[in-house]
């Protein structure tokens, strides 16, 4: 793990993406869920979790949209989609716990895209005085390689970010772990958090990885 990267700026982006994140469409939940053509995307909102996580929402891309901006320390600059969808995933009886996008790339500039949403990680990292940096550690995620960060404290909106690149299908996997109400969380603590978090990710990359559903 890295140290932080002090800065005076704050969470701007962060703040954005959230917002973004949470934005689910409980009808086109619905619709996708009820439809019986799959998706190569399928395998992402399809894991199981053992302990009571699972998906609440779906929503996939709109149609027509094939590309989104990203801030790097040179501007923004522009990344090229074939496909996405946000999938919403909590506890029974609480608030969404992780909001992930599943976004197809283009084979052919699948590594130039990669390289673009690493710039814009480490941007984000150095606006983020609160975040150190994190990843996923198991050796045997050989096609899934990961750059993640992590609060220290249970404060804010997003609590940890992590990008996962598939590698074997050319999909990048953005995971934002969010705070709610202490009402409506399945955690109090840090410590509770990273329990949450640590299973969350390792039971998620291993699914994608394996191939799971």
């Amino acid at each position: 793990m890295l140290g932080t990267m002090k800065t005076s700026r704050g969470l701007t982006f962060f703040n954005i993406a959230i917002v973004s994140a949470l934005i689910i469409s409980n009808s086109a939940h619905a619709q996708l869920m009820s439809s019986a053509k799959q998706s190569p995307l399928d395998i992402y909102r399809d894991c199981s979790f053992h302990d009571g996580l699972e998906v609440i929402e779906v929503d996939p891309l709109d149609p027509g949209v094939t590309e989104r901006s990203v801030e790097t320390a040179h501007g923004s600059k522009t990344l090229q989609m074939l496909a996405g969808n946000r999938i919403g995933f909590a506890y029974p009886g609480t608030a969404i716990f992780a909001n992930v996008k599943a976004e197809e790339l283009p084979p052919e500039s699948w590594n130039e895209q990669k390289e673009l949403l690493r710039q814009n990680f480490a941007y984000l990292l150095g606006s983020s005085a609160d975040f150190r940096a994190d990843a996923i550690s198991d050796r045997d995620l050989l096609n899934l390689h990961s750059e993640g960060m992590t609060k220290s404290s249970v404060s804010g909106g997003v609590l940890a970010f992590y990008l996962l690149f598939d590698n074997l299908r050319h999909v990048v996997v953005t995971v934002y772990l969010v705070n709610q109400e202490p009402s409506s969380r399945k955690f109090q603590t840090l410590d509770e958090f990273h329990t949450l978090e640590t299973r969350f990710l390792d039971t998620y990359a291993a699914c994608i990885a394996n191939g799971s559903r």
